[in-house]
Parts: structure tokens; C-alpha cells; sequence
């Protein structure tokens, strides 16, 4: 009834609420609407009230245009719709054309219909007598579909919560069915140690965004299983140092890593230009087989003091490498993945320390390369994950040209077997006895050099203690730095000790105990000597007690 008193009123026209005593009706143009009572009372609301609400909505449908789309754009997946609110005076009687037939489209009153098909784009154009309006609607996947299922792998005797969250972080990252250059955001759950071949299943909340699709949102199942791998004995460590100071971009290492024959990979390098530098340090499979690793890592921030760097860095990886516990990372065929990307301001040190063992199934070798590298010739991909110590389980692989698949000339700095095994015997009252720890070097692959401090090589030591006096007498062992400022790591009969940063001559104390009268024991330690620290260094067995050395003489 309205509508048409309203016919032939001019657009534009004014709308008022007119109040006469206790009537109340709405003027537009010249046309005046009562309202009733019973109407008001119809719409549960006073009579001002209603007069206020039609002024409204006649004010809006006399501006409407002739023709007016409620959205030009629209987003839909596969197999979801949406309504597009179609308004104005030309609505009713407008034709509507399409290009493109990812989208089907049906019409009501009021509206458009958009039902999505197939990825793709349409676009839908209405046309009405003195009027023109265009939708375009998209069809997009989702950044991920959910849910999904991924596996990640692991040894260790057990495997440690760190690597277990490594793992976990991994899978996620970079196995997932995703759009490419998908943003991940999860949190990663709470872990337990996982023994040897046994499985632990995750279920993680993931929300994930992408360029040209649409985010989402959804749980991925992560099953963890420790393989059961024997993370075996090192038959070489690679020692990447020359140069220590870097200046200048440029190649610092490479060699071939074969197929089960397990190394100990340490660097460790210092930006001396002016300009911030990249160390970039990745594992490159050349092969058209898919590769896998067993991997250790050990890394820290970069810093400017290089004993602290390397101490940290050696702590990652010795508390992990005392059971095994790494993780098992493939690396696509003709692909290769990071180790280390660390961002070097000038005077910083970035160090790390390894270990890697390409596992069988695979190719018979890959290499492994380490450059130094100004900013804007880094991955962009890899240089966004610059603050974490292992960067592969964040960081995709990426495909290598064929020039990227020659590997350089093999890098001198090369040592066999690098561990050594002392021994010492103390016997109360007697002469202290001494280890020293980087003093004789062990030799380089090709015999032409060796390794001044044999940093990054095991030391295995065995202490025997013998009390042959009437009295009990105290001992204890003790780490001094004897070559300047220095670090200190040791397992001491299994347990882990970090020494703090000492001055030259400054001592640490791994052990001591009060030894009965005509009793003998015995101490086994493990140590490495340490990146950026000073050595050779001492490991001196002695008595507290200078009565026992009396009673000897």
C-alpha cells in the first residue's frame, strides 16, 4: 500500500516525521502516511518509534541507485556459495551475463546466488536500463586443506624432548600438503623423550595463510617414530675455520659426505668488514634420488664473543650426541636443504658443531658446502629464519640448477678418527697427574697438516685414583684453563658439567672425594675442546689433604 502511494514521488525528495498533538505520520515529498495505532501495536513499538524507522527506509530506497550490488568481489572455495544483495529501481527487469564458468548463478528477490564450481574466476555483469554493474568472484583453495597426517622420524636411546619438538616443527613445516610459500602458526605441543621404536602421536592446531588462497584452519595429526638408527661413530671431522676471519664473500668449504660413513662438522667463522655477511652452510643432493640424513645439530646465536659462541654451541650438541638422539631429515632429489643461515654484523662469530650421516636408500653421496655470503644473494626463503639453530626443519628445500649440482673442489681441512683416549693414574701423595687436552694434534686426511688445539675432537679420559696411606685423604679433579679465556664442557661419570667462561689460569672443578685408607677409584670423563676458547688446556688430579703429602715423604 505503500509503494504505491509512493509511485511518481521524484527521487530526492524530502523525508520528515510530523507530530500533531499524539499522531505521528512520515511526509515524503508531498505524499503524508498516517500512522495508525494498530499498526505501531502490530510492530511492537510506539507510534514515534515506527514513523522514525519509515523515514528511514524510505530516505534509503529514495537514494538507492537504479542498480546497486551488495559486494563487488567475492571469495568462495570449491564448492561453497554466497548472496550478493541486488537492489534498485532497474533490479527487477536487469539481465545478467557471465565470462568464465567457475561459478554457477541463480537469482531471487533481492539477490544473486553464487554457487562455486571449479577454481577459477567470473565474472558476472548486470545490466538494467540506465545501469551497469559488475561481481567478480574468485575461486580459491585453501592455504592448507584439513586435516592431514605427516610423519617425522628420529633415533635416540632415547630420543630427547628437543629433537622429538624438532621433528614435530619439521613435519609441519615441510611436509604438509600446503599452497606454495604457505605462512604456518602453531604452537608446538608438549613432548616426552621417545624410545627406541616406538611411535608418539601429536594432534596439532594449524593455521595456515597463503598468497592467491584462502586461510585456514584445522588439526594435523604428527606421528613421531624413533627409528631406532645407530647413530654411528664419526670416521671424520670437518673442520671449516680457514679463514677464521671472513672479509669477503665467498666459498669456505665442501666436501663429499658417502653414504653411512658418519662426520663431525664444525665451523667456525668471524664478519671482520664493515658490512653485515651471511654463513650459510647447506647439505646439497645433487642425485635424482631422494636423500636421507641423520642430523645433530649444534648452534648458537651469533655474538661477539666467540668463547661464549662456540661453548654454546658445543653444549647443544654434546647433550644430544651422548644418546644418539638426532633427527632424520630428506632432502628432495635435486634439492638442497640449510644447516646454518646466520647473519654476521660486523666483529660477530657464528659457530656450530655437527654431526651428519647420509643413511642408506638413497644416493651414494651428497656434498655439503658452506659459503660466506652478502645479504641479498641469500634465499630469501632461508635468510627469513636466520635466528634459528636448525633452519631445515622451518625452511623448505629448494631446487638446485645445474650449475649448484658440481660440487667445489674438496676442502683440505680434513681429519680421520677424531677422538683420542687418555689415561692417567694419580696415587695419593704423590706428584699431581696431568691430562692435557689439545696439546698433541691429530693429522689432516691428506698428511700435509694438523689440527693446532684439535678443536671439536672427543676426548674420552679415564682417571684411576689409589689411596695407598693409613688415612683417608681427599682428591679432586679440576679443569684449568691454562692457555687463556676459556670454555669448558665435560660429561663426568655421565653427567654433564658446564664449566664458566675462565681467565687464563682460572680452574673449574669436575670431581673430588674422600678415598678411605688403602681404596681406589676411578673418573671417566668426556670433553671437547671448544670453538673461539684457548687451548691446550689441563685436566690436573691432585690431593686437597697436605697431610697426605707429608705422611708420603
Amino acid at each position: 500500500m505503500i509503494a504505491a502511494r509512493l509511485q511518481g514521488v521524484p527521487e530526492g525528495s524530502s523525508v520528515s516525521v510530523i507530530r500533531i498533538k499524539k499522531a505521528f505520520s512520515v511526509r515524503v515529498g508531498g505524499v503524508v502516511l498516517a500512522i495508525k495505532k494498530a499498526e505501531a501495536k502490530a510492530n511492537g513499538m510506539s507510534a514515534s518509534a515506527l514513523a522514525s524507522r519509515w523515514a528511514s527506509s524510505i530516505r534509503a530506497a529514495l537514494n538507492l541507485p537504479a542498480l546497486k550490488l551488495g559486494s563487488k568481489t567475492v571469495v568462495l572455495p570449491v564448492g561453497g556459495s554466497a548472496n550478493v544483495a541486488l537492489l534498485g529501481s532497474e533490479a527487477h527487469d536487469a539481465t545478467l551475463s557471465r565470462q568464465g564458468d567457475a561459478v554457477q548463478v541463480t537469482r531471487k528477490i533481492g539477490a544473486l546466488v553464487f554457487k562455486a564450481t571449479k577454481l577459477g574466476t567470473s565474472e558476472f555483469t548486470v545490466a538494467g536500463k540506465n545501469a551497469l554493474e559488475t561481481v567478480v568472484v574468485r575461486v580459491l583453495p585453501y592455504a592448507v586443506e584439513f586435516p592431514q597426517t605427516v610423519t617425522a622420524h628420529v633415533t635416540g636411546v632415547p630420543a630427547s624432548k628437543e629433537v622429538v619438538r624438532g621433528a614435530i616443527r619439521t613435519a609441519l613445516n615441510t611436509k604438509l600438503r600446503a599452497m606454495p610459500a604457505a605462512w604456518l602458526i602453531f604452537d608446538t605441543p608438549g613432548v616426552t623423550p621417545l624410545q627406541t621404536n616406538r611411535s608418539q602421536t601429536y594432534h596439532v592446531t594449524v593455521k595456515a595463510s597463503a598468497a592467491d588462497s584462502i586461510p585456514s584452519k584445522g588439526v594435523v595429526t604428527v606421528t613421531v617414530r624413533n627409528e631406532g638408527i645407530q647413530a654411528s661413530r664419526e670416521s671424520e671431522l670437518w673442520y671449516c675455520n680457514f679463514p677464521e676471519n671472513i672479509k669477503k664473500p665467498g666459498l669456505l668449504f665442501s666436501s663429499a659426505l658417502r653414504r653411512e660413513k658418519a662426520v663431525r662438522f664444525l665451523f667456525h667463522h668471524v664478519n671482520v668488514s664493515q658490512w653485515p655477511l651471511f654463513v650459510e652452510a647447506q647439505a646439497v643432493n645433487p642425485t635424482p634420488l631422494p636423500a636421507a640424513i641423520l642430523i645433530i645439530p649444534g648452534s648458537a646465536d651469533p655474538d661477539k664473543n666467540p668463547v661464549l659462541v662456540g661453548a654454546r654451541a658445543a653444549d647443544q650438541f654434546l647433550r644430544n650426541w651422548l644418546f644418539s638422539s638426532g633427527e632424520i631429515v630428506t632432502i628432495p632429489a635435486r634439492s638442497a636443504i640449510p644447516i646454518t643461515v646466520r647473519r654476521l654484523a660486523p666483529q660477530q662469530t657464528t659457530s656450530g658443531l655437527f654431526y651428519i650421516k647420509l643413511l642408506g636408500g638413497g644416493p651414494e653421496e651428497i656434498f655439503v658446502r658452506v659459503d660466506a655470503r652478502s645479504p641479498e644473494s641469500v634465499a630469501y626463503t632461508w635468510e627469513l629464519f636466520r635466528k634459528t639453530s636448525a633452519p631445515w626443519q622451518v625452511a623448505k628445500a629448494r631446487a638446485i640448477s645445474d650449475s649448484e649440482a658440481m660440487m667445489p673442489q674438496a676442502a683440505e681441512h680434513v681429519f680421520p678418527n677424531p677422538f683420542k683416549h687418555e689415561t692417567v693414574r694419580y696415587e695419593v701423595g704423590s706428584k699431581h697427574g696431568f691430562v692435557r687436552i689439545g696439546q698433541k694434534p691429530i693429522e689432516r686426511e691428506d698428511q700435509l697438516g694438523k689440527l693446532d688445539g684439535n678443536f671439536g675432537v672427543l676426548y674420552s679420559i679415564k682417571a684411576s685414583i689409589w689411596n695407598p696411606l693409613p688415612t683417608s685423604a681427599r682428591v679432586e679433579i679440576v679443569f684449568e684453563a691454562s692457555a687463556g679465556y676459556s670454555g669448558g664442557l665435560f660429561v663426568v661419570n655421565g653427567h654433564l658439567m658446564r664449566a664458566p667462561l675462565l681467565q687464563s689460569k682460572g680452574e673449574f672443578r669436575l670431581w673430588d672425594a674422600m678415598l678411605p685408607p688403602g681404596s681406589e677409584q676411578t673418573c671417566s670423563i668426556l670433553t671437547v675442546p671448544l670453538s673461539g676458547s684457548s687451548y691446550p688446556a689441563t685436566i690436573t688430579v691432585r690431593t686437597t689433604d697436605s697431610l697426605a703429602s707429608v705422611m708420603k715423604r
